[in-house]
């Protein structure tokens, strides 16, 4: 019988979530034969390989295939996931995250019945009970419907970039092989932007499906969450945004291009709002000398405010000025 999916599950140091995440994965109405749970450890320094062994070792009723390598991070394993996936459709889950079995048929049978590249559908937010961190809201585009929607369509109209994940998506395979879209090959925070912008633009037809199928923990230390990860993290924004500009400028639709450039900037002046309130001068001049490694400016300062505009130029040529005039111009970002 044929592999329908490939459940394509990165682990790394997720002791106290990963029996969650599996229990929810192994009780998919599929037969054996039609699904596969790929569970790759990256380096973990806990007990989680260990619980991926004594898991699969006690449910032999499910094709539980572990993997492991040194660290690499989310993308680079998520890509070796793909080389060794059977199944026509993946899909993504973090290993702290888990997922609703039940409506794992009917997504598929939507998605092939359609013959679309891939299907997305809804997911909820859940906050750990110790979390302290930003509200979080869910939210729902009430113009979608369950249908399906042109690639080009679906991207310029329908998609939320606060919402630019892979896990509330499954993909057709050969999609992704065929058109040699993966995530990024190096170690980097936001690996999920730049791949999915490239495959909402790349695809010919997606499916939508208004169903709740993923469970998206928010928890106290997420890795997305710790403060000591700060300048990381916009590192990586700006890295980000030299990405999506590269993307811009390949793809041929000037529609495409606009909207794709429009996510860069406004990751770039995420940095920039974030910068002038947290971060240190030297910090600061790091972030600037990156920028300008990247080449990010003067692309990207086409969908952000003048105000932004003039804090990207003082922070070039005067710190103190630009300390100065932060706070006059910061609530006027746009």
């Amino acid at each position: 019988m044929t592999t329908l999916l490939s459940i394509i599950l990165p682990v790394y140091n997720v002791t106290p979530y990963l029996k969650r995440c599996l229990d929810s994965l192994v009780r998919i109405p599929l037969e054996r034969s039609e699904y596969e749970i790929i569970a790759i450890n990256d380096g973990s320094t806990d007990d989680s390989e260990e619980i991926l062994k004594a898991y699969a070792q006690s449910h032999p009723e499910v094709e539980i295939r572990l993997y492991s390598h040194s660290n690499r991070g989310l993308g680079p394993t998520r890509n070796r996931g793909i080389d060794l996936a059977k199944g026509e459709y993946v899909w993504f889950v973090d290993s702290d995250d888990w997922i609703d079995p039940e409506v794992v048929p009917g997504l598929i049978k939507q998605i092939e019945e359609e013959q679309s590249d891939l299907i997305r559908f809804l997911f909820d937010i859940v906050p750990a009970s110790d979390y302290d961190g930003p509200q979080i809201l869910n939210t729902r585009n009430e113009r979608l419907q369950k249908k399906s929607y042109s690639g080009e369509d679906f991207f310029l109209h329908f998609f939320n970039p606060d919402e630019c994940y892979s896990c509330w998506t499954l993909f057709r395979r050969t999609f992704l092989t065929q058109n040699n879209l993966c995530f990024y090959k190096e170690k980097m925070l936001f690996e999920d932007i730049p791949f999915t912008v490239a495959v909402l633009s790349s695809a010919a037809k997606v499916s939508f499906a208004p169903t709740v199928g993923y469970y998206y923990y928010i928890r106290k230390n997420s890795l997305v969450r710790e403060s000591s990860l700060e300048m990381p993290r916009l590192r990586s924004r700006l890295q980000v945004c030299a990405l999506l500009l590269k993307q811009a400028h390949e793809v041929q639709r000037i529609s495409l291009k606009r909207r794709i450039t429009q996510i860069a900037s406004a990751h770039y002046r995420f940095v920039m709002r974030f910068a002038a309130t947290h971060c240190s001068r030297d910090e600061i001049v790091e972030l600037r000398k990156l920028a300008e490694n990247l080449r990010l400016y003067p692309e990207v300062s086409r969908y952000i405010s003048f105000p932004t505009k003039i804090l990207v130029l003082l922070s070039q040529h005067s710190f103190a000025l630009y300390q100065c005039v932060c706070k006059r111009l910061l609530p006027k970002l746009g």
